[in-house]
């Protein structure tokens, strides 16, 4: 109604979150689908570079990241610290859309500007199932980030104990 009213889609916050953006971060997957439907733009971040697939990816909402996936999302995309929907996915622990973003074609092997991978992010934050499921699609454990830390010291840092079996 209030695009059929005038309501500009594509006009952002002082932040740079569209509509789309906002609605993708708090998983309000009906309005995704709506203002997709009424032409909303997939690639426009806010100003921390946060695209709608990366900002439902970090948050979980696993139906927006499906359907803008379906609309034609790009996984590579990061944010402005080098985090790609993956990264930000393993960050948080969400298993399924980590397991989504991977069937999809996402790079385990790509790590943010700081050198985090998804695989020492998740090991470093305690996210067994996440670090499971990357193990199992060939994450490598040895990759250390820009400070030299390894999954291995992230997980025992932290005292994630049962990372740490994993890892071993």
């Amino acid at each position: 109604l209030l695009h059929e009213k005038g309501a500009d889609i594509t006009v952002p916050n002082n932040k740079g979150w569209t509509p789309l953006n906002l609605a993708s971060n708090n998983g309000y997957t009906d309005v995704v689908k709506l203002l997709l439907e009424k032409g909303a733009d997939i690639t426009v971040p806010n100003n921390n570079g946060w695209t709608p697939l990366n900002s439902a990816s970090s948050e979980g909402h696993i139906d927006v990241v499906k359907l803008l996936l379906e609309k034609g999302a790009d996984i590579k995309v990061p944010n402005n610290k080098g985090w790609t929907p993956l990264n930000s996915a393993s960050s948080e622990g969400h298993v399924d859309v980590v397991r989504l973003l991977l069937e999809k074609g996402a790079d385990i092997t790509v790590p943010d500007i700081d050198g985090w991978t998804p695989l020492n992010s998740a090991s470093r934050n305690g996210h067994v199932d996440v670090v499971k499921l990357l193990l199992q699609k060939g994450a490598d454990i040895t990759v250390p980030n820009n400070h030299g830390w390894t999954p291995l010291n992230s997980a025992s840092s932290n005292g994630n104990v049962d990372v740490v079996k994993l890892l071993l």
